[in-house]
């Protein structure tokens, strides 16, 4: 594996936001807020979707070309046109944001418009959440075995143990970071197995400084 860490600087938004975190967490730790009305827990959710794309809490916020998901767009892309003579494919993996009701800002689609954008064909790009049964995994695992699907996002869970595509991939990337040290096992392992034709893989995993990243992944080295 070859790994890089794409280090992404929070918008005006994001930070404004995380100072309006703090501000909240301060009063719950302090007492003077209902458990009902704001809890730690809903702090902490609200973190980790913010250091994601701040979209997810806010749609009207704004898509800079500096953010995460632009970022991740910009890497899959450059990997996709690199890898083109041996069809190389790409699993991008994101735990949050996944695909919500039509309307509802969600990172899926958001990356995967980034990605048309840029020139990479609609039909090379995939969810896993879109196979809604196990014949339907299947055909979407050969689809990306034979490099007709060459991007597939999805979340840990779906993409974990018993998704063998292998044959091609070229990179992996963590969009966000997991809760357990075992799921970035797992992620690893969809790409660094026998069976890959290349010799190397790249994992880019992409952090928002100054945001609850940064205690998510030192939380998991330290797990």
């Amino acid at each position: 594996a070859k790994f890089e860490t794409v280090v992404v600087q929070p918008s005006e938004h994001q930070q404004a936001m995380v100072v309006e975190l703090s501000e909240r967490a301060a009063a719950v730790h302090s007492g003077v807020v209902d458990p009902s009305v704001d809890n730690m827990l809903k702090i902490t959710n609200e973190a980790r979707l913010l250091a994601t794309d701040p979209r997810l809490i806010d749609p009207l916020a704004e898509h800079t070309a500096d953010s995460k998901v632009s970022m991740c767009a910009e890497n899959v892309y450059r990997e996709f046109e690199k890898s083109a003579d041996i069809k190389g494919t790409q699993i991008v993996f994101c735990d949050i944001g996944t695909p919500k009701a039509e309307g509802v800002y969600n990172v899926y689609d958001g990356l995967k418009a980034d990605l048309i954008l840029k020139g990479i064909p609609e039909d090379a790009i995939c969810f896993i959440h879109d196979a809604k049964t196990d014949a339907q995994r299947e055909e979407l695992f050969t689809l990306m075995r034979s490099g007709e699907k060459r991007v597939i996002i999805g979340s840990t869970s779906k993409l974990g143990v018993g998704t063998n595509i292998q044959n091609r991939i070229v990179a992996l990337h963590n969009l966000d970071c997991p809760y357990r040290p075992s799921d970035i096992e797992q992620r690893l392992g969809r790409g660094l197995r026998q069976g890959n034709m290349n010799d190397e893989v790249a994992v880019y995993t992409y952090v928002t400084q100054n945001t609850f990243d940064a205690y998510m992944w030192v939380r998991l080295e330290v797990a």
